[in-house]
């Protein structure tokens, strides 16, 4: 008759077996808790650079010159420039709002520029973003995209545009925030034609 030999765990065995599964618990509690920490750690960084609309109405802004800024092309020995000008806050040097103005993407047919307007998070965006050159009558922005940095909304630089812009003295971007507050942001647009003629 054949024999089998059957194992009868002790108490060392036992013992041995609880102490595996307790430090294989406690590697994984510390990789996920190592996750998390990173998450958190990457969502607090996106969230400082997160620039929103300010609730106080004591908040000072500047506001910097027009100027043109180049960068090389991948694929293109054409350089890619813009012509930008910004609004900061005063007291933390923060863009709250920012226009540019650059060459349409090739797809674009109905205007050969295009003006992208950088805002602050924390719109009612249900109001409409509006701009407005001297007295003239108001146009509409279209929103269409945003990241931690802000919202961005933009308009093609018709010719009859570009035309008030060259003649116009200032430019306001027209916004109001969740809280009700109504934002009229003005920029001196002295200086925008001769940086206009770098983009050409």
């Amino acid at each position: 008759m054949e024999k089998y030999l059957v194992w009868k765990p002790g108490w060392q065995s036992t013992h041995w077996l609880l102490t595996c599964t307790m430090m294989a618990g406690l590697i994984f509690i510390a990789s996920v808790g190592n996750s998390l920490a990173k998450d958190t750690l990457e969502e607090h960084q996106a969230n400082k650079t997160r620039q929103k609309t300010p609730a106080s109405e004591n908040v000072q802004f500047v506001s910097t010159n027009w100027g043109v800024n180049c960068q090389p092309q991948a694929n293109s020995k054409k350089l890619a420039c813009v012509l930008s000008q910004s609004i900061l806050m005063a007291k933390t040097r923060q863009v709250f709002v920012s226009v540019s103005i650059h060459a349409a993407p090739a797809k674009a047919n109905s205007a050969p520029y295009m003006a992208t307007v950088r805002l602050p998070h924390g719109l009612a965006l249900a109001s409409g973003i509006q701009f407005q050159i001297d007295k003239q009558r108001p146009g509409r922005l279209t929103v269409y995209t945003s990241s931690p940095q802000g919202v961005f909304a933009r308009v093609g630089v018709i010719n009859k545009l570009l035309s008030s812009l060259k003649k116009g003295k200032q430019l306001k971007i027209i916004f109001q925030g969740r809280n009700g507050r109504k934002f009229t942001m003005s920029m001196s647009l002295r200086g925008f034609t001769a940086g206009f003629e770098k983009l050409k």
